[in-house]
């Protein structure tokens, strides 16, 4: 019989000989001695952070089986379990109350820094509402056992995530000695230290100073330090100890250090599991769709789905399956032009990728398998007319490759940006393509395969993109942005050009004219233009007056475009350019059909529609399509909701993606509305759930993991990965694929089990459990912005009239008690309308019934609170002379915050710009515009204040402020705005991860993958802002201890520093003397 499987251990906690952890998502327990594991749960969520009571009976973790994070509990031994809390909103089990009486917890619904790390909290066994325990931002905690005091950990709590990190969010251990809360930190070597444990007078921490995360201990002053563990391969992850015994896991595999003798030994576990998440499934083309290719012919499609290599006819016959069945991952699949054979990207047997080559048969081997060019392949064509495929590749590289012999041959390369938008001429003898010229323009270019020869023909004002050749030879089509409209921005003088893009033609032939000019007709025949295809000459020329010879050339069979010689006229062709007669705005193909041609266009929407990332995301792109007919010149909408085109069929036939949704139809003709009916040969819709695929999550799992660490060693932005050994780090890890059992256990994203999701419903205020009166006050109200949707409080309302200091007696008519509690009676009803029943505190005041519909977020308003508080305090304290703003990060929300509040606040005589807790972005730069701006002179009139210039030019100080939780963007800012010497920069140094990462490569079941590409260099410190942040000018702490009073010591400190910088520097406005006196002539 094989030898059983070893899980994937992580998570463990221990009490007395009892240790519980967490494999496949559930819990299991096992002798400290080792021995065989004995499963706990079977939950429908995945659980998270256990922890066992001090008295050994009691097990609490974090679990979803209503879908959002809360505290459960259930006997040590395994049992039922119960929900304690419902706040949906639970990060972690922190620790136990030292009598077993409560459970300790972190959680983020009612902190008072939105951003910040969460608040401890504190739940009785009985689920009674939970009450703040520790009210000071935290990532782990541990009691003293034999007195008051406490060890916390700030920033960090698994360093094994960011191995190596220096930056300002590094680990900080900070204790309380009386429990007086009064925190001292520890010194501790330059490292990233998590996860403190107070034992016998020493803290037990772990810590990568030395390279790889250990364990290591001190005195309660920081003193004696040493190593109590050694790996030197695998980091030290999620400590926990019972005040003898400490429990880690490493790699996959658990370890126990007795405290005691200093003794550490591996726990040895015999694991028995059916291992359900690695079993067999099955899914379809239509939840998995990567990308398709139709038939040369248009009768069937080529399409890969999570990696799996398929084609299918239209609406008859059987989808067929191609490749290995599992293991692999194909891409990029097209078919050769003859319609048998089908080319695709694979990493098939050693992992790495190539082009294959399929014929009918047999479906599962590869008919040709030919080593890629260097580099990852981005995009492939294949020929019309030859077994040949032109590809582009990440090193800026385009190749064409001849798939019968597997030679390949580069044509062109970039030193600027990828080459793109590939598109073979109907005879297969050129390609067209867009390519940069310089770092700020691109262009289109043609390369005649065989010579070689490349021509530029198109002068591009900004950027040229997506050519394609007319069906019939005649023209070059392609988008390009050039028309710049400057539009008025409404609420500041800026000029923006939304919509610089239009489609246009070149004609391929000297003799050819425009085609949207109709030619002179008599009544009743048609004004279009005659339009010969290839070496026909235009107007008619060709044909003698009688008709004879056109009605000959009639009778000829036609010969296919691949036949036939594509004539371009290359002297002067940039020159033959013709605008299409639509608006500039945003295209994103054109594509020629037979007498016509087609094209998308795609509403202008602001980031706030898209949000950030769902703008990279194919299946947001809300398009139009448009067809264009030269014969009668109309201009028609065919479809909605399209993303991308094809054609084939010589123009025939058309195909357009909608989401996970393929339609294909006869080019050029408007479908029927019936657009949401079933999938048919009359809509054109195609039924992808005919393609069936299996999963077998193992080898998918072993396939994702090298395709990850490929993608890695293509895009690192280091050619050496900084000196790390590539090879050791696959060999280290790859071992561990066999040892898990679920996605999640893999990494988060991707195809991994979904709990049921029932969201709590929120009604914006701060509630307090009266236990006297039994009863639940409303403590705070947040008002928010009342009027955006979803942003203000219910309770606030127009006709609620529900003030603060109200008690909420019942929700939907069920009495609130200590246990029975508002989130226990909301769940599942978040963006619903509820019933509650409130009463004043008045003396005579009787209960009321109002209607309220619930919030599925209070964080809109918990931020906008804590920014007003801000505000007021820096208006209070400085006489409402200086201003603030937040900005939360470098991305949407930060542009809306930073313009929101420096548009009505640059007439003051300072400005506070807080960027802590900043979560990177983009748009640094275009904050920076807005503050160097310092008046240059002023427009002065009769009536009225004057204008500085430029507009909303700041006169006094701008000071900023930043903590170790401003990253990315955000370190960007920090160091550009102290080299801009704008201002002083106030706080703790930022995160330092000034690597940028895209979002282009997923991996087979839909997780996402991300490279460090883009590393950021600065004139005066080079590449050292990565790894360790931006020092401020005046550093601040905002200690536990500041927290604990409730203060703001580093926004104390820029308000204190703006008043100094104003009593210096001085900013009246000038008296605006010595006006002209120009008297008339005596």
């Amino acid at each position: 019989m094989a030898e059983a499987r070893q899980g994937y251990y992580h998570h463990p906690t221990v009490q007395g000989d009892h240790v519980v952890f967490i494999c496949e998502d559930d819990l299991w327990s096992v002798p400290l001695a080792g021995g065989i594991a004995r499963r706990l749960t079977s939950n429908l969520g995945m659980v998270s952070f256990p922890r066992l009571s001090p008295n050994g009976r009691w097990l609490a973790f974090c679990g979803r089986e209503e879908g959002q994070p809360d505290v459960y509990l259930m006997p040590a031994e395994g049992g039922e379990m119960r929900r304690l809390t419902f706040l949906g909103n639970v990060a972690k089990i922190a620790a136990w109350a030292k009598d077993s009486s409560a459970v300790l917890f972190l959680s983020s619904h009612q902190a008072a820094i939105p951003h910040d790390r969460p608040l401890v909290y504190r739940v009785s066994l009985t689920g009674e509402y939970p009450q703040l325990f520790l009210n000071c931002p935290t990532l782990n905690l541990s009691l003293q056992p034999d007195g008051p005091g406490m060890a916390l950990g700030r920033n960090n709590d698994d360093n094994a995530r960011w191995k190596r990190y220096r930056g300002g969010t590094a680990g900080e251990i900070w204790l309380d000695h009386q429990g007086s809360g009064n925190f001292v930190k520890l010194p501790l070597p330059r490292g990233n230290p998590n996860a403190p444990m107070w034992i016998n007078g020493r803290i037990y921490f772990a810590s990568d100073h030395d390279g790889v995360g250990n364990l290591y201990s001190c005195t309660l002053a920081g003193g004696d330090l040493r190593a109590e563990t050694n790996h030197r391969d695998f980091f030290v992850r999620h400590p926990s100890t019972d005040g003898h015994t400490i429990v880690y896991q490493a790699g996959a595999d658990l370890y126990a250090l007795d405290t005691v003798t200093r003794q550490t030994r591996l726990i040895p576990i015999a694991w028995r599991s059916p291992m359900v998440q690695t079993q067999r499934k099955f899914t379809t083309a239509s939840r998995y769709l990567e990308n398709y290719h139709l038939h040369p012919r248009g009768h069937a499609i080529a399409l890969s789905a999570r990696g799996k290599l398929f084609t299918m006819p239209n609406w008859e016959n059987s989808p067929l399956q191609y490749g290995p069945r599992e293991g692999a991952r194909h891409r990029l699949v097209r078919w050769l032009h003859d319609g048998q054979r089908l080319v695709a990207i694979n990493d098939q047997d050693d992992g790495e990728e190539k082009l294959v080559v399929f014929s009918s048969e047999p479906l599962h081997e590869a008919e040709r398998v030919i080593p890629s060019p260097p580099g990852r392949i981005q995009s492939l064509i294949a020929s019309p007319s030859a077994l040949q495929v032109a590809l582009t590749t990440s090193r800026l590289d385009l190749w064409v490759v001849d798939v019968e012999t597997g030679s390949g041959r580069r044509l062109d390369q970039n030193p600027y940006a990828e080459i793109f938008d590939l598109t073979y001429a109907p005879d297969g003898r050129w390609l067209a393509y867009s390519k940069p010229i310089n770092e700020n323009q691109r262009a289109i270019f043609l390369c005649e395969i065989a010579s070689g020869a490349i021509h530029q023909v198109t002068q591009p004002v900004l950027r040229d993109l997506r050519p394609s050749f007319d069906p019939d030879g005649r023209y070059l089509y392609f988008l390009s942005a050039r028309v710049l409209n400057p539009v008025n921005d409404s609420v500041q003088f800026v000029v923006s050009f939304p919509g610089a893009y239009k489609p246009y033609l070149l004609t391929l032939r000297k003799e050819l004219a425009s085609p949207f000019i109709p030619m002179p007709a008599a009544p009743g025949e048609e004004s279009a233009p005659r339009l010969p295809a290839n070496g026909g000459k235009a107007n008619g020329q060709a044909a003698k007056a009688n008709g004879e010879s056109g009605a000959a050339e009639a009778e000829a069979p036609e010969k296919s475009k691949a036949e036939e010689t594509l004539q371009i006229d290359l002297d002067g062709m940039r020159y033959r350019m013709v605008e299409f007669p639509v608006k500039e705005g945003l295209y994103g193909e054109v594509m020629g059909i037979k007498d016509k041609v087609v094209f998308t266009s795609f509403p202008v929407r602001g980031r706030a529609d898209l949000g950030d990332s769902s703008a990279l995301e194919d299946d947001d792109e809300k398009g139009t399509l448009w067809v264009y007919d030269f014969t009668n010149h109309k201009l028609e909408v065919i479809a909605s909701d399209v993303q991308s085109l094809q054609v084939a069929n010589g123009g025939k036939t058309l195909s357009y993606r909608s989401g996970r949704r393929i339609r294909v139809l006869k080019a050029g003709e408007k479908p029927a509305e019936n657009s949401d009916a079933s999938p048919s040969r009359k809509n054109g819709w195609l039924d992808l759930s005919r393609v069936k695929l299996s999963v077998d999550p193992r080898a998918e799992w072993r396939q994702m993991f090298r395709e990850a660490w490929r993608l890695q060693r293509e895009f690192f932005w280091n050619e050496n990965m900084s000196g790390v050994d590539w090879h050791k780090v696959y060999d280290r890890y790859y071992p561990l694929i066999d040892r898990i059992a679920t996605r999640a256990d893999y990494e988060s994203g991707g195809d991994y089990r979904q709990p049921p999701y029932y969201s709590i419903g929120r009604l914006g205020a701060d509630l307090m459990f009266e236990a006297a009166q039994n009863r639940y006050i409303i403590r705070k109200i947040y008002r928010g912005d009342v009027w955006l949707k979803d942003n203000f409080s219910p309770l606030s309302a127009p006709g609620a009239n529900i003030t603060e200091g109200e008690a909420l007696l019942e929700i939907g008519g069920v009495t609130l008690s200590a246990t029975v509690t508002p989130g226990h009676l909301l769940a599942n009803l978040a963006g619903q309308e509820v019933t509650l029943t409130v009463q004043s505190p008045a003396p005579e005041s009787k209960p009321r019934k109002v209607v309220v519909k619930t919030l599925y977020s209070e964080y809109p308003l918990r931020y906008r609170a804590w920014v007003e508080r801000n505000a007021a305090c820096v208006a209070e304290a400085t006489g409402n002379r200086i201003g603030y703003l937040h900005v939360p990060d470098m991305g949407t929300q930060g542009l809306i915050e930073f313009h929101r509040s420096y548009l009505a606040q640059s007439n003051k005589l300072g400005l506070i710009v807080d960027v802590r807790y900043n979560g990177g972005g983009n748009v640094s730069q275009l904050l920076l515009e807005k503050l160097i701006r310092r008046p240059l002179g002023y427009d002065v009139k009769r009536w009225g204040a004057p204008d500085p210039y430029p507009e909303h030019a700041m006169r006094g100080p701008i000071v900023t402020l930043t903590n170790e939780h401003a990253g990315s963007d955000g370190d960007i800012f920090c160091h550009s705005f102290k080299l801009l010497k704008i201002g002083p920069l106030i706080g703790k140094r930022t995160w330092g991860g000034v690597i940028g990462i895209d979002r282009r490569y997923n991996l087979a079941d839909g997780g996402r993958t991300t490279q460090p590409q883009y590393s950021f260099w600065f004139a005066d410190v080079k590449w050292q802002v990565e790894n360790y942040g931006v020092e401020p000018d005046i550093e601040v702490d905002f200690d536990p201890n500041a927290h604990l009073r409730g203060e703001d010591p580093q926004l104390e400190r820029a308000i204190a520093e703006a008043l100094r910088l104003l009593e210096v520097k001085g900013v009246e406005l000038p008296a605006f003397d010595g006006r002209p006196h120009l008297p008339l002539p005596e």
